[in-house]
């Protein structure tokens, strides 16, 4: 293996800086001066960039497409044993991967995320392999003569602040650690993951591009109106990337190019490029115009597509975050510059013989003047949401002896210190840690052992309690639930209505069932078949597997897969039991009345803390549940997890996710419990005439409110009392109110 190191080093990465034109040769000092002079445009007089200091940690900053991941990480070998690159998605390891075979040696480069080959020198990882080896005290990143190298760092450090502050954490305690990134501003970064704040990192900054692009903004069109419109991209044998900002989107522009007369390939997820590549090549020998159709953070960096001369870009994005109320909301906004730069550099990485330019097309709905200058000016990484929860966090400070107060040291995000003092009353309550009186302890708590294995399970922090607080004999099945995420991700293509082992009675047995369908399957050749015939991801598939397995070696429980079955009788109503009770004592769920509306949907109006005298309206997608056979009076209860949206026409809503119908034995206690938190009152209605006209109407306690029903399609029975909420002040004394649920059930 040292030959090998030697050779890569000295040998063949001259050859392939000087051969493909890797302008980040400039800053390896390996290299002769001469070449990287000429890899960068530079003359004998000007001055040369600064090479990397090996001994020091760094941030690098290299336009994309610049040749970063063949020269940084291959000279880092001449200074360390070992050297760790993580990266933040499977395709992109094994991509990174397939690199180091075809440009240097098989034996050189091995994904820790991949079963393909063994481990080479440069280890490429996904975080869930890193956290494992930060929490490993005895695992080879804290060993001497490692390095751990940051790729794609604005899309990793980004809604992920476990990791953020585990990167931290080996930087301050001794592991040399190098950021990369083609498209941010340094910010904080050298701060944070230098040697501590009197030695910050230092900051490799190139601005030489690959070639040249033509950029084109144009606004007032819809994205489908350009592509229709564009003669120059429906040429025979053009290849054209689209970048579309959802699944749905991706579907209804890839229908309008088949009509059009492309040969289209459709990418929904960075789980599907691998399985999409040889599509793409395929249709490239039609002769075609051919048309690959991709969502944002897919096919925007690590991917090459081959034959590529044209880009174009539909500035919009969707972003899920945790917002201040404590709920995850769904927002359509423009692209950041970094991202879409990040996107235009799939082009111009190979010189024409044209002499024309590739060309990038934004449609968007302002200017957007930032692009078009010759050196885009980025935004610092800003992390994640004030708000995200940060219970696996603070699990994980504790975990590492970092004291609560200096947990920022070691992050670019922000939090209140209310948030953070409030989230530690919270684990206290949990049991997940206690207080220490030891002097020599850095943060004064310590993991129970509940919060060990909160911590030791790879899922949010509400499943993990769920699973933790459960009866050992259901763990299994919440576990498999957990690990399959939503059955949406797992389907190909948005506008498939996929019946995905179906349920009639909770979409979380629903993923159980499909868990236990795949797992049972032999590995892996019938288990990918099987995939492709469903038109689900098996790379999803397979990441919810490994997932799982995980789970179980840190829960500590057997399985034996010729054994697993999904809970039937007794058994599958005791874990409905939990999901519901459970589901809500972790704030997992919460419950819901969902009322058949006007169109045949499912949904409830109910007003929430961000609006001022409206209410939003909750939907669940029945598909698989029979909610109409457990609803009476058309009404039913279920708990769910809620995802706030503003639809297009500007109304405030929301989507239901692991929608469980709640058995009806349970119902007086739970709307009991939630009508007392809500602050809900009992009102029972009567006949009543109002000019001339028959109405229901209730009385007030103070003898004279008059209280009308705000829903005509939900009519509450004469004399049954109903739980109730206030809704809006129609007239004097006259008020209506949200019918919520039967007070006895």
């Amino acid at each position: 293996m040292e030959d090998l190191r030697t050779w890569a080093v000295i040998e063949r990465l001259p050859w392939l800086v000087e051969a493909l034109g890797l302008t980040a040769g400039a800053i390896c000092g390996s290299l002769e001066e001469a070449l990287r002079r000429q890899v960068y445009g530079l003359g004998s007089a000007d001055e040369l960039p600064a090479p990397i200091d090996w001994e020091r940690n760094g941030i690098i900053i290299s336009p994309p497409g610049t040749g970063k991941g063949m020269a940084c990480f291959v000279e880092a070998l001449l200074h360390y044993e070992r050297v760790y690159v993580l990266v933040p998605s499977v395709i992109q390891a094994h991509k990174l991967e397939e690199s180091l075979d075809v440009l240097f040696h098989r034996d050189l480069g091995g994904c820790a995320t991949s079963q393909r080959k063994a481990r080479g020198l440069i280890r490429v990882i996904t975080t869930g392999i890193f956290h494992q080896l930060v929490a490993d005290e005895d695992s080879q990143l804290w060993e001497d003569g490692t390095v751990l190298i940051v790729d794609e760092a604005q899309r990793i450090l980004e809604n992920d602040p476990e990791t953020e502050l585990m990167i931290g954490t080996c930087a301050s305690q001794g592991v040399p650690v190098m950021i990369v990134s083609a498209t941010i501003a340094p910010g904080t970064l050298p701060e944070v993951y230098g040697h501590g704040a009197s030695e910050p990192a230092q900051v490799y900054s190139l601005v030489k591009n690959m070639h040249p692009v033509e950029i084109e903004v144009t606004t007032g069109r819809e994205i489908t109106q350009v592509l229709s419109e564009t003669e120059e991209l429906l040429a025979d044998g053009k290849t054209t990337l689209v970048f579309c900002a959802s699944r749905r989107e991706v579907a209804s522009v890839a229908d309008l190019l088949a009509q059009l007369g492309g040969a289209t390939v459709r990418v929904t997820g960075a789980h599907q490029v691998e399985e999409q590549i040889a599509e793409i090549e395929s249709a490239q020998a039609t002769g075609l115009p051919v048309f690959v159709v991709a969502t944002p953070g897919t096919m925007d960096s690590s991917v090459t597509v081959p034959g590529l001369s044209c880009v174009v870009i539909q500035d919009m994005r969707y972003s899920v975050d945790w917002n201040k109320f404590g709920v995850i909301e769904r927002r359509h906004e423009t692209l950041p510059v970094n991202h879409i730069v990040q996107m235009i550099r799939r082009v111009g990485r190979i010189a024409r013989t044209d002499g024309q330019r590739d060309k990038v097309i934004v449609v968007s709905s302002c200017p957007r003047p930032e692009l078009m200058v010759e050196t885009p000016q980025f935004q610092p990484i800003s992390g994640c949401s004030p708000h995200t929860q940060i219970e696996n966090l603070l699990l994980r400070a504790v975990q590492f002896d970092i004291p609560f107060a200096d947990v920022h040291d070691y992050m670019v995000s922000n939090f209140a210190e209310e948030r953070i003092e409030k989230t530690v009353a919270a684990l206290l309550e949990h049991g997940m840690i206690e207080r220490v009186d030891d002097p020599s302890d850095p943060d004064g708590f310590e993991l129970t052992d509940k919060g060990e294995l909160v911590i030791s399970l790879p899922f949010e922090y509400r499943w993990s309690r769920l699973i933790v607080e459960a009866p050992e004999e259901l763990q299994l099945w919440l576990t498999l639930a957990a690990a399959c995420g939503h059955v949406r991700d797992l389907e190909m293509h948005e506008e498939q209505s996929l019946d995905v082992a179906g349920h009639q009675r909770s979409e979380v047995l629903r993923k159980i069932a499909l868990m236990v369908e795949y797992l049972g399957l032999e590995h892996d050749r019938e288990q990918r078949d099987e995939a492709d015939e469903r038109g689900l991801s098996f790379r999803r598939m397979e990441q919810a597997e490994t997932l799982f397995d995980l789970a179980m070696e840190a829960l500590e429980l057997d399985w034996d897969v010729d054994e697993l079955a999904v809970p039937e009788g007794e058994e599958m109503e005791t874990l409905l039991l939990e999901i519901v009770t459970g589901g809500l004592r972790t704030g997992l769920y919460k419950l819901y009345f969902p009322h058949r509306g006007d169109r045949g949907g499912w949904s409830e109006p109910r007003p929430t803390p961000d609006l001022d005298g409206q209410f939003r309206r909750f939907f669940v997608d029945d598909n698989g549940l029979a909610l109409s056979r457990y609803a009476e009076g058309g009404v039913c209860a279920v708990v769910a997890s809620p995802t706030w949206f503003t639809s297009k026409n500007g109304g405030p809503c929301a989507n239901l996710d692991d929608v469980t119908i709640v058995p009806s034995d349970l119902l007086p206690q739970l709307v009991a419990d939630l009508a007392k938190r809500e602050g809900w009152f009992q009102v029972t209605f009567e006949e009543g005439e109002f000019r001339g006209q028959t109405r229901l109407e209730a009385r007030g306690a103070d003898g004279w409110t008059i209280y009308l029903p705000s829903r005509m399609d939900n009519e509450p029975e004469v004399g049954v009392a109903y739980w109730c909420s206030p809704d809006r002040q129609i007239g004097r004394g006259i008020q209506t109110v949200w019918i919520h649920f039967p007070v006895n059930g």
